[in-house]
């Protein structure tokens, strides 16, 4: 039987007074026919077509002349007529992102340090394989560790997709909203779907409603005309904690898709969210992909696009190449790929020692504070012990440095006014001259200043975590813990899931050092329990702690909680 849906009288178009939807799977001219048999009567002059797919030039206006009805006809496909009709044309004008002016892209991997699961370049599957190939799934999962470049990615796919003026990718970062949104107001906002995720952004992002209504939205979204690009999924995981659920969040963008198939979302995360969650493994509507990292070829291309402008690139890239194999090997890497963030900072380093003609990046065996000694080890102790001699910080160890660090980010999180800078260092370097190496310490090349907003922040984000392991490692390797220490505690309690990413770097600390791990959660477990024995308070905050302790005190032993 034909189906034919009519949907009434519009106002929003002036041109039209009927809009006829025609769907898939219908004899069209036997549909067309019977509209106008049941319609003559009170034919209007103009008539709206709207089809799933583009068809024939004028068949349908034929239909109509040789059924002697005169009528003005104007088809359009739904996903083009949500488009140019639905959609606010201001919202739809170009916003370009700020992106790496040294963007090379790299390749992605359809499993995790496995060469032979290449897929080829990224941007190029991500347009060739999931956003113009037909029955590719609706969403698209890239996964990398911090420093991998999954947030340049998602600013240069960005700019690319909104070149071409008939869609809009929308990116959401998740480095913005924890930037900008309340801690205390966190409670008061769920996220179950796409639209509440967009609403909270732009919230943050412009102080005002949304630009589009939740229809105007989901009506572009699941056309496919507004690509929506999440960056940082497991930032707003652990931003929103409880207020967040991955599954249902999932599950409401495939429904979404199953009313027209065209959705398209792309989402980039750490790690530890495709390990904690092997739901998201074997689900035919998520495609999922890797960044490693770059190869030697790649690196070169960056290196060679960086220092374009400067004579004597190829001695550059030497001089590159030899601090990257200096990083590299007294951790016994054997892997022959860069993390992005490693050829930055040491390509930073080069072209500052172009400009002071010296050379001070020196690869040293770790200092006394207790590491994973991996690659980030020793690059960050390179960068501090450099700093140190190009400042001419006399007499200040490496060690008291990294504290300096730790104390940032323990004690003012991710972002830290510059009157917080100031007063860190006079706490940390009390026996020197503070103001000379408050004004030093902002040229380092892990921190970037925003004078404008009077702010600082380590350049690379995931560097709060770093600097957060490094200080639990140090925390639960002492002798006797008589005392709760307050900023540990808050750092504990996010492992109470299990999911949180420094979990791994700390098991794969003390997987080697059990003995401490377990001295120290014994005596914190056991304050814990006298002070939710002595006080009536709820002290969530340590239930949390010791649910933390205990993912903590398994995994170092090979064994998972259920």
């Amino acid at each position: 039987m034909c189906k034919c849906y009519i949907i009434s009288k519009v106002t929003y178009l002036t041109n039209a007074s009927l809009i006829l939807i025609l769907f898939n799977n219908v004899n069209i001219k036997d549909t067309i026919e019977r509209f106008i048999g049941n319609h003559k009567t009170n034919m209007p002059n103009k008539i709206i077509i709207l089809r799933a797919n583009k068809g024939r030039l004028g068949y349908i206006q034929n239909i109509f002349v040789q059924n002697s009805v005169a009528v003005a006809i104007t088809e359009y496909t739904i996903e083009k007529f949500v488009w140019e009709e639905c959609i606010d044309q201001d919202w739809k004008k170009e916003n370009k992102i700020i992106e790496d002016e040294f963007f090379i892209d790299q390749r992605v991997y359809k499993n995790i340090d496995e060469q032979d699961s290449l897929c080829g370049f990224s941007l190029d599957y991500l347009k060739n394989e999931f956003l113009t190939r037909e029955g590719s799934a609706s969403i698209l999962m890239l996964f990398a560790s911090g420093g991998m470049g999954k947030s340049t990615l998602s600013q240069v796919l960005t700019n690319r997709i909104n070149m071409q003026h008939d869609r809009k990718a929308l990116l959401i970062q998740s480095e913005i909203i924890r930037n900008n949104i309340k801690n205390d107001a966190i409670k008061n906002f769920s996220i179950k779907n796409l639209y509440q995720l967009y609403d909270i952004y732009i919230k943050m992002i412009s102080d005002q409603k949304s630009l589009l209504t939740q229809k105007q939205f989901e009506l572009g979204v699941l056309t496919g005309r507004i690509i929506v690009i999440i960056d940082g999924l497991d930032e707003i995981i652990s931003l929103f904690r409880s207020n967040f659920n991955l599954n249902e969040f999932i599950e409401s963008l495939i429904e979404l898709n199953n009313q027209l198939g065209e959705v398209k979302v792309i989402i980039t995360s750490r790690l530890n969210i495709f390990q904690n969650n092997t739901g998201l493994h074997n689900n035919n509507e998520i495609d999922l992909i890797f960044l490693q990292g770059f190869e030697e070829d790649i690196w070169k291309q960056y290196v060679q696009k960086r220092f374009a402008l400067y004579s004597n690139t190829d001695v550059h890239l030497k001089k590159v190449e030899r601090y990257l194999s200096s990083v590299l090997e007294p951790s016994k890497s054997e892997r022959k790929v860069i993390l992005p963030f490693f050829l930055d900072l040491i390509c930073e380093v080069v072209e500052d020692e172009i400009r002071d003609k010296d050379s001070n990046f020196v690869i040293e065996n770790l200092q006394d504070y207790l590491t994973n000694k991996e690659s980030i080890d020793y690059l960050i102790q390179a960068i501090i012990n450099r700093e140190i001699k190009r400042q001419r910080f006399e007499n200040i160890p490496v060690k008291l440095f990294i504290h300096f660090f730790q104390e940032l980010s323990i004690s003012y999180g991710e972002r830290w006014s510059l009157e917080n800078l100031r007063e860190c260092t006079e706490y940390i370097f009390s026996a020197n001259n503070t103001e000379d190496i408050y004004r030093k310490i902002q040229l380092n090349p892990l921190i970037k200043i925003d004078t404008n907003a009077k702010i600082a922040y380590f350049k690379y984000d995931f560097l709060t975590n770093y600097f957060n392991v490094l200080y639990i490692i140090d925390y639960l390797s002492t002798d006797k813990i008589n005392q709760l220490n307050k900023e540990a505690m808050r750092i504990l309690a996010k492992l109470y899931d299990g999911k949180h990413p420094i979990l791994g770097e700390l098991v794969k600390y003390f997987s080697k050092n059990i003995s401490a791990c377990m001295r120290s959660s014994c005596d914190i477990i056991n304050l814990i329990a006298k002070t939710l024995k002595s006080e009536t308070n709820n002290h969530k905050q340590l239930k949390q702690v010791s649910s933390g302790l205990m993912y903590l005190t398994q995994q170092i032993h090979g064994s998972q909680l259920a």
